[in-house]
């Protein structure tokens, strides 16, 4: 909300060609990507402002979230 677009020069990169990628893994062939779904409890305290009333029990307030991973 606070930054504006990007113009589209900055986007371009004008002379720089990709000319391959690949993925590597210690132990696995090469362009073989594995994933795994995987659980993290996220404590919300820690960057949000809960705006919670005094009221409240001011200890953390935990998320757990299925998100996935790779090796």
């Amino acid at each position: 909300q606070t930054l504006g677009a990007y113009p589209e020069p900055e986007l371009l990169w004008q002379g720089v060609r990709v000319s391959e990628i690949s993925v590597s893994t210690a132990g696995r062939d090469k362009n073989l990507l594995v994933t795994n779904w995987m659980q993290s409890d996220i404590d919300l305290t820690r960057g949000l402002d809960l705006q919670r009333s005094s009221a409240m029990n001011q200890g953390p307030v935990w998320a757990r979230v299925t998100h996935l991973n790779h090796e």
